[in-house]
C-alpha cells in the first residue's frame, strides 16, 4: 500500500467542499478523515474533522458530528496551544442544539454539555447570546412553553458578538418558536423580516418557506402559503439536513388536500425519517406522515403504491403497501418515540403532540398547488 501524503488529503477536502450539503459530501470527508489519521498527524486531522463535523451537521447527520466534535474538543484540551479556539466554538453550539433531539441524552448530561460551553464562551470573552438561544431551543425540543418564553426574554435583552448566529438564523429561528407559541401572525411577521430583505446564510431562507407554511395556513392564507411550498420545496428536497422542512411541507399537503403530491412527498422522504438516528426528527416526520395515512384510510383507500429504498423498513415487494398495516406500524414506533421523550423530559409533550396533530385530519381544505391563472 502506498504511503498517504498530505495533498492527497486537502485535494479529498477540497473535492467535498465543492459538493452540495448531503451524504455524498460526507462519504468524501469521511474517507479525507480516514487518510488524514493515517498520516499520525493531530493537527491534520483535527482540521479535517471540522470539516467533517460541518459537513455532518449541514448534511443531515448531527451524531457522526458529535463523534468528530468530542475527538477535536479532546485534543483541543489536551493542548490548547496547538489549536485555534474559535472555529471549535463555534460549532460547539450545532452539537449543543441537537443534543435534546436525541432521548438517549438524560437532561443531567445535556445541561452539563451546556454549562462547559458557557464556561468556554465565557472565557473566551463572549457574552450570553449564543448560550441563551440554545437554552431555550432545548426548552423548545422538550416541550416547555414557559420556559423557553422566559429564556427567550432573557436572550432578547443580550448583545451580539463574534460567536452568536447570524441575524438571518436567528430571525428564521423566530419564526418556528411563534408558531410553537400559537402567535401565527408573529410567525408570519418574522418570515416577512428574512423574505422581504438580504438576510441570508447556508439554510436561510430554505427553512423560512417552509416554517411559515403553517402558519400562514392557520390564518387562513393559502395562496401565499401555497407560493412559499413553490419557492421553498425545491430548496429541501435533495438534503437530509431539511428533514423538519420535508415534514412541514407533507403536513401542508395533507391539509391543503393535494394528497397525491403529498403522497410523492412521502415516497421522496421516508427513507430519510427512518435512516436518521435524530429521533426527534423522525417523530416530526411521522406525525405528518400518518396525518396522511389516516386522511387516505377515512377516505376508504386500503392500499397505496410506494417505490421506496429497499432499506427502508417500510418498503413492500411491488411497492403495494396495505395503508392500515404502514398506519398502525408506523403509530406504534411514534408512540414508542414519543414515549421516550416524554420519559426524559418528565411531561406529556410528545404524547399531546401526537393527539393534536391528529385533529388536523378536521382542518383540511382544497387549496390547488396552482391557481387557475398561474395554470394558464
Amino acid at each position: 500500500m502506498s504511503e498517504v501524503d498530505n495533498d492527497e488529503v486537502w485535494d479529498l477536502v477540497e473535492e467535498a467542499m465543492d459538493m452540495p450539503d448531503g451524504p455524498a459530501k460526507v462519504g468524501v470527508m469521511e474517507q479525507a478523515v480516514r487518510l488524514a489519521d493515517a498520516l499520525n498527524d493531530v493537527e491534520t486531522s483535527y482540521q479535517v474533522r471540522l470539516n467533517l463535523l460541518e459537513a455532518c451537521t449541514f448534511g443531515g447527520y448531527p451524531e457522526k458530528a458529535l463523534v468528530a466534535f468530542a475527538w477535536c474538543q479532546t485534543q483541543f484540551d489536551k493542548d490548547p496551544e496547538r489549536f485555534e479556539e474559535h472555529d471549535l466554538l463555534w460549532r460547539q453550539k450545532w452539537i449543543i442544539d441537537k443534543l435534546a433531539n436525541f432521548p438517549q441524552f438524560s437532561k443531567q448530561q445535556i445541561y452539563e454539555m451546556l454549562d462547559d460551553m458557557a464556561r468556554r464562551y465565557e472565557a473566551w470573552g463572549a457574552g450570553k447570546r449564543s448560550e441563551l438561544k440554545l437554552r431555550y431551543s432545548i426548552a423548545y425540543a422538550m416541550g416547555d412553553k414557559s420556559e423557553t418564553r422566559r429564556l427567550m426574554g432573557e436572550w432578547e435583552k443580550t448583545y451580539r458578538d463574534d460567536l452568536t448566529d447570524c441575524e438571518a438564523c436567528e430571525v428564521d429561528d423566530l419564526v418556528e418558536m411563534n408558531t410553537f407559541f400559537g402567535d401565527y401572525e408573529g410567525a408570519v411577521k418574522a418570515g416577512d423580516v428574512v423574505l422581504k430583505t438580504p438576510l441570508r446564510c447556508m439554510h436561510v431562507p430554505h427553512t423560512t418557506h417552509a416554517r411559515l407554511l403553517k402558519p400562514l395556513f392557520f390564518l387562513g392564507r393559502y395562496q401565499e402559503a401555497m407560493q412559499n411550498h413553490r419557492k421553498g420545496y425545491p430548496m429541501i428536497r435533495d438534503n437530509p439536513a431539511f428533514l423538519c422542512g420535508a415534514s412541514q411541507t407533507l403536513e401542508f399537503l395533507v391539509l391543503t388536500d393535494n394528497l397525491g403530491k403529498a403522497t410523492k412527498v412521502l415516497e421522496a422522504h421516508l427513507s430519510w425519517a427512518t435512516d436518521t438516528k435524530e429521533l426527534w426528527m423522525r417523530f416530526r416526520f411521522y406525525l405528518s406522515a400518518l396525518l396522511l395515512l389516516n386522511t387516505l384510510l377515512d377516505r376508504g383507500k386500503e392500499t397505496i403504491s410506494l417505490t421506496l429504498n429497499q432499506t427502508c423498513p417500510y418498503a413492500e415487494p411491488g411497492g403495494k403497501i396495505d395503508l392500515k398495516v404502514m398506519r398502525d406500524r408506523m403509530m406504534k414506533e411514534a408512540e414508542a418515540i414519543g414515549a421516550s421523550f416524554d420519559k426524559r423530559n418528565e411531561n406529556t409533550y410528545f404524547k399531546d403532540w401526537m393527539k393534536e396533530h391528529d385533529s388536523y385530519r378536521n382542518r383540511i381544505i382544497h387549496v390547488p398547488l396552482k391557481s387557475t391563472v398561474e395554470a394558464r
